[in-house]
């Protein structure tokens, strides 16, 4: 007797993990959108120039660190402070663990 291979179950499908947005970056975003008066995704898309697709992968969580030139429109379209915003991102973290480093290790 031969053994008959569903073709279903021989194709294992892979879940994608489930993603978590960027809670600062996103409350950021938000704070600034109420205060220049956007009200939407694609009206933050339309004054910045970002994609659609793009802000939505970061309110999403499937873009967690957007990139800096994303980040650069952002600022220009929503204002506020450059530094809170790429620190919000995760990108001035690393910065300030370098600078915080003392020089001497016997100081």
């Amino acid at each position: 007797m031969t053994k008959k291979h569903n073709i279903n179950q021989s194709k294992k499908t892979e879940q994608k993990p489930i993603l978590e947005p960027n809670r600062k970056l996103l409350s950021l975003i938000y704070r600034r959108m109420r205060a220049v008066g956007i009200d939407s995704q694609r009206g933050l898309s339309k004054i910045s120039g970002v994609n659609r697709s793009e802000i939505s992968n970061i309110f999403t969580g499937r873009r967690t660190k957007p990139t800096i030139k994303t980040l650069e429109k952002l600022y220009d379209a929503l204002g506020g402070s450059r530094d809170e915003l790429l620190d919000a991102a995760g990108y001035l973290l690393e910065r300030e663990i370098i600078t915080a480093t003392p020089l001497c290790i016997y100081c």
